[in-house]
């Protein structure tokens, strides 16, 4: 006897329509590339940082901080790069739509990874705390790019089915990032993960690109107007970018509660992070 697709938990998660196959194998891979390469950035940039500091200590007026109480201050300095983030991803989002916004931030990361490439091999106090920062901010622009273009190109009757497959090739891309990176660690040089870096980027742009293709095609056959081929009519008045966000949150219950969880969650995970760092060190 079958199961039905009610009592089948697998099927729910993979019921993914054929036509809607290709977009959801192209956003799986945008995503499982843009997670690996984050798993690519931390282990280099954190060792590179804790290493620098870890025998002379950061030297911060009359105080000598550790290696690790360094780090907690780059954490902090990691936040106002992400308020800046915001505020150009927000401006952005105004005047690009789905490939090319992430086009445009993969074209800035591959310049940044270009021009590590020839810095980290002898890094200063300059590389390593900026390399630092940029690790991170890669994460948080690429992340909000990609769920920014998964918002846009998937309908929210189709969002339940999508989700889930699409999701995971983010938890994939965590596996095969740190497992790759476990293997070739010793095997090819810092700059030589700058120029893997490179090569991803490059690969996630052509993925969301072939993705908004797609997404556009669908559109124009179900005779539904496209962001990319009907410019939506400027409101009256717009919000600064710096505050637009915000002010969305503050109204919203449900963003405001999923602020309070990730806010919840960084604060945990820089005590944890900075227990595992001191010991280490």
């Amino acid at each position: 006897m079958t199961q039905s697709k009610s009592s089948n938990p697998l099927r729910a998660i993979m019921d993914i329509r054929r036509e809607e196959l290709p977009v959801a194998l192209l956003m799986f891979g945008y995503f499982f590339l843009v997670i690996s390469t984050f798993w690519i950035l931390k282990p280099i940039k954190k060792p590179l940082f804790i290493g620098f500091y870890d025998e002379t200590g950061f030297q911060l007026g009359s105080w000598v901080l550790r290696a690790a109480q360094a780090e907690l201050l780059a954490k902090v300095l990691n936040t106002v790069v992400a308020a800046v983030a915001v505020v150009v991803f927000t401006w952005l989002s105004r005047r690009l739509v789905r490939q090319q916004l992430t086009v445009a931030f993969s074209a800035m990361f591959v310049g940044g990874f270009g021009a590590y490439a020839f810095v980290l091999g002898d890094p200063g106090a300059l590389t390593v705390w900026s390399f630092y920062l940029y690790g991170d901010l890669y994460s948080t622009v690429m992340v909000a790019t990609f769920f920014a273009f998964l918002n846009d190109a998937v309908a929210p009757q189709a969002a339940r089915r999508h989700y889930g497959p699409i999701l995971l090739g983010g938890v994939s891309g965590g596996v095969f990032g740190s497992a790759v990176l476990r293997l070739w660690v010793d095997s090819l040089s810092t700059q030589a993960w700058m120029g893997v870096c490179i090569v991803v980027a490059g690969l996630i742009a052509l993925l969301a690109r072939a993705a908004g293709r797609r997404v556009d095609a669908t559109r124009r056959d179900d005779d539904e107007p496209s962001k990319a081929d009907v410019a939506a009519p400027a409101p009256a008045k717009q919000q600064n970018p710096a505050f637009e966000g915000a002010a969305l949150v503050f109204r919203s219950r449900y963003l405001l509660s999923v602020a309070v969880m990730v806010g919840l969650y960084e604060i945990v995970s820089t005590v944890m992070d900075y227990q595992f760092s001191a010991t280490i060190s």
